[in-house]
């Protein structure tokens, strides 16, 4: 059978059966008339003439090629579909390694400003110490040392509105 196996052989006899019911269910013919005329004609076929058998193997041939032709062209779209995912993934690898490069950057940042702010809270309460040391020589209390400190800002404010 020139050039197919004897699965594509089967399908091919499947089909021609197939589409012998449905011819004949079209002439408006029984179940069992369809049946006995397409296994009929499928050993007719098969035992027949020459030119039946030429046919088949047309009609099988080209039955392949056109599947074998299909198969390509699904092939092809997968590659580029492939080939689209492939630039995505790409894409998001470049971008995930810079968001990762700007996080490491972004946490050695914030390591420097957290050592800035204990330096500055260190300095902050060894002044606070140190004012809490000078208010409890001079003797006096928080709060008159606010009063004159008051007044002082007073005085100055006086002094920049009417100059």
């Amino acid at each position: 059978m020139g050039g197919l196996s004897a699965a594509m052989r089967g399908k091919y006899d499947a089909l021609s059966r197939i589409i012998d019911e449905e011819e004949a269910a079209e002439r408006g013919e029984d179940d069992a008339t369809t049946t006995a005329a397409a296994v009929g004609g499928s050993a007719r076929r098969r035992g027949g003439s020459n030119a039946w058998r030429r046919r088949d193997e047309e009609d099988g041939e080209a039955y392949v090629e056109s599947k074998r032709q299909e198969q390509e062209l699904l092939f092809e779209r997968q590659e580029v579909l492939l080939g689209d995912m492939e630039e995505c993934v790409e894409r998001l690898m470049t971008m995930g390694n810079a968001i990762g490069d700007e996080l490491d950057l972004q946490a050695e940042m914030l390591d420097e400003v957290e050592e800035e702010v204990q330096d500055a809270d260190t300095r902050m309460q060894m002044n606070l110490r140190r004012i809490d040391k000078m208010l409890s020589k001079s003797g006096w209390s928080k709060l008159q040392i606010i009063v004159c400190l008051m007044f002082v800002i007073i005085f100055l404010l006086f002094l920049v509105i009417y100059s």
